[in-house]
């Protein structure tokens, strides 16, 4: 997967994978999802399941995943695919070698007047305070390792076009966010960049939150790609056109107001103070299903705090 000016072009990693992924069914059981207390959303399966090595690093040059990265996507795909409710069904996979242990399942959801991009991004790589260790790694190659988490993002990209030439996916991303760097702060070594995606993730979210409703670390409409992107927590296939539709309906109501939007996080935090959120706020309705659902705090073997989503 190579992104470059807003395009993206995603090449199947290996037919080998592709006919696993044709495999598996559209529906099936959904394993429970959680959050860590850094916003990271996974699922959690009934049994654990080993992951292959893979290497650590790849030349960046070098566009086509190695033998070790195939292997380990393959029997990911074979042990954990039937769990996760047909959120792979019909994708395709692709590899990006800027990110190594990252797998791009993706799929064109093509409509003529809003064509979109569904891109599910599995995390393969060892966290030394979760995994169990089963064959000992590298400098260069990464363990096998046994784990019942799978760490994900899945989102629901709006384009402006998308053609496939040469097996290639190319699409182009309707871009509406201008810029969210605002600044640094900090001196030296220590300056560090300020960016407003969390204000415009909390934003573009609670615009559609019924009142009271308490959802974090959950943010299902979110700034990525400079995009309006939506990410559901029911990832079944079955689910996807309901996806399509709330992503719509928010790029409806937010892109005639994008800009404001922008200049009033760049002047101060959100608060749902703000004249143009409330004002905003008014003419929406709002989602109630997302009122239906709560995200119960819990400490994990390592004392720290997750989030088991439940429906109330």
């Amino acid at each position: 997967m190579r992104e470059v000016s807003g395009r993206l072009a995603l090449s199947p990693a290996a037919p080998e994978l592709t006919e696993r992924l044709r495999e598996i069914p559209a529906e099936g059981p959904n394993a429970a999802r959680r959050f860590t207390q850094n916003e990271e959303f996974f699922f959690e399966l009934d049994r654990p399941f080993d992951v292959l090595p893979i290497p650590i690093h790849h030349p960046v040059e070098k566009l086509e995943p190695s033998p070790h990265y195939l292997d380990a996507v393959g029997n990911l795909i074979d042990q954990t695919a039937s769990s996760l409710a047909g959120a792979l069904h019909g994708l395709d996979c692709a590899f990006d070698p800027m990110h190594a242990s990252w797998v791009f399942f993706f799929g064109l959801l093509a409509e003529a007047e809003r064509p979109t991009l569904l891109l599910v991004t599995v995390d393969m790589a060892y966290r030394p305070l979760e995994h169990e260790v089963i064959t000992r790694g590298s400098n260069d190659i990464a363990p096998r390792y046994r784990t019942n988490r799978i760490y994900l993002t899945v989102d629901f990209v709006p384009l402006r076009d998308a053609e496939t030439t040469d097996g290639t996916l190319r699409v182009g991303m309707e871009r509406s966010i201008s810029q969210t760097w605002i600044g640094e702060t900090g001196r030296g070594y220590v300056t560090q960049g300020i960016w407003i995606d969390r204000e415009l993730n909390r934003f573009f979210t609670r615009l559609f939150l019924p009142q009271g409703a308490r959802i974090y670390p959950w943010f299902p409409l979110h700034a990525r790609y400079r995009c309006l992107c939506h990410s559901p927590l029911d990832i079944s296939a079955s689910a996807r056109q309901n996806a399509l539709d709330t992503l719509h309906d928010a790029r409806t109501i937010i892109l005639p107001r994008m800009d404001e939007i922008l200049e009033e996080l760049k002047a101060q935090p959100f608060s749902d103070e703000l004249p143009i959120f409330q004002e905003m706020r008014r003419q929406v309705t709002p989602h109630e299903e997302w009122s239906r659902i709560r995200m119960r705090p819990y400490l994990n073997a390592q004392n720290m705090k997750e989030y088991v989503v439940e429906a109330k």
